[in-house]
């Protein structure tokens, strides 16, 4: 996934691609978003970009790699 930003195009991989249905899944202003599964109530990832067709996310488990911290329940 290429993501333009005002230093260039970044390429991320292995990223989560949400496709919105008749609404956009995400709004101007919503990157940082924790996404959590509908059925399992469960933190699946981090919103950091998104368009009216997609939004797009960092798996959750990898974000809280980086920060070093856990979800706790």
């Amino acid at each position: 996934m290429k993501v333009k930003y005002g230093i260039g195009t970044i390429t991320f991989t292995d990223q989560i691609i949400i496709v919105g249905g008749a609404k956009p899944f995400s709004a101007s202003g919503d990157s940082g978003s924790l996404i959590v599964e509908q059925t399992g109530k469960r933190a699946v990832g981090l919103l950091f970009a998104g368009s009216d067709q997609f939004t797009i996310a960092n798996h959750i488990g990898d974000v809280l790699d980086q920060l070093q911290v856990s979800l706790v329940a």
